[in-house]
């Protein structure tokens, strides 16, 4: 039993009767256990016993570049669908440009004017030359973009192959020893 005093001096302390420090050895008894644990998983001799670790590492390289190049032939895909669809409007437009033309220099001809006529024509003339170059810039452009995102993504492909490679024989010398 202890005395009101006492009790006091304890709550005071921040020390209640039914709590006891822990000792040091015990606190750190948990941690220790579980480094200890990982360290004997790590370096027992079973850890790293797996004979087709190496192949599956090389064969995993393979699959990540062949993935990768999946990716760049579809995006590569893309890009030209998109440069096709561009092409087809501006063709659209200049067949449209070249109609309207031939009406209006049609009737500047019925209209007694043949230099407004040949005027007319050269203006539309220009505009479809303009407009298929404009479709060359740009399918040029989406070209150069497939190839430049092909390029990157076959560099990524080869960093995983080659680090797939040098993991597989990073795995195979630790097979040898």
């Amino acid at each position: 039993m202890s005395s009101p005093d006492q009790s006091a001096a304890r709550t005071a302390s921040g020390t209640d009767e039914k709590e006891e420090p822990m000792p040091d050895f015990k606190r750190l008894l948990i941690p220790i256990t579980i480094l200890g644990l990982v360290w004997v998983n790590a370096t027992a001799p079973w850890a790293n016993d797996d004979p087709d670790r190496a192949r599956r590492l090389r064969e995993r390289g393979d699959r990540i570049e062949e993935q990768l190049d999946r990716k760049g032939d579809r995006r590569e895909r893309k890009l030209d669908r998109k440069g096709d669809k561009i092409e087809r409007r501006l063709d659209r437009k200049a067949e449209h440009i070249e109609h309207k033309a031939e009406h209006a220099a049609e009737r500047a001809r019925e209209a007694g004017k043949p230099a407004k006529a040949d005027k007319i024509e050269d203006r539309a003339k220009r505009r479809v030359r303009d407009l298929e170059r404009k479709g060359d810039k740009i399918d040029r452009k989406l070209d150069l973009r497939g190839k430049r995102q092909n390029r990157k993504l076959d560099r990524a492909g080869d960093r995983a192959q080659h680090k797939a490679d040098q993991r597989a024989d990073r795995a195979a010398r630790k097979k040898e020893e």
